[in-house]
């Protein structure tokens, strides 16, 4: 579940309409409607004002929560960097899981950039 899919989560979950909260925290009306479309995605300071909001972590929406990927995977990545479990400190496979994470979403917008393209070009 992509960022803007647990905010549509989050609002229908409390009842709320994505207008009420744009007004509420001082966006435009036309914000929301563009992270949907992919043509937009939340900056940084938008993402800390929706996790206020509703109460909820920054790593919550972003679907990064500590833990989520070392739980299922972090001696395979350990074998995979450093041929053993021992070899790799928290710290270094905290950085290593922070980066996949990025790599992630910077791949996904790469996508949705190339879809929104080629919509363009085929109208």
């Amino acid at each position: 579940m992509d960022v803007v899919e647990k905010i549509d989560q989050l609002l229908a979950d409390r009842g709320i309409s994505a207008a009420r909260m744009c007004r509420e925290l001082g966006f435009s009306s036309g914000l929301y409607s563009q992270w949907r479309k992919r043509t937009q995605h939340p900056s940084a300071e938008k993402l800390r004002k929706i996790s206020a909001y509703f109460g909820v972590s920054v790593d919550y929406l972003l679907n990064t929560r500590p833990g989520d990927e070392r739980d299922a995977s972090a001696d395979d990545i350990r074998i995979a960097l450093y041929h053993e479990t021992d070899g790799m400190s928290d710290e270094t496979l905290d950085r290593v899981l922070q980066f996949a994470r990025f790599a992630r979403i910077e791949e996904k917008k790469r996508k949705d950039r190339k879809a929104l393209q080629e919509d363009k070009e085929s109208t």
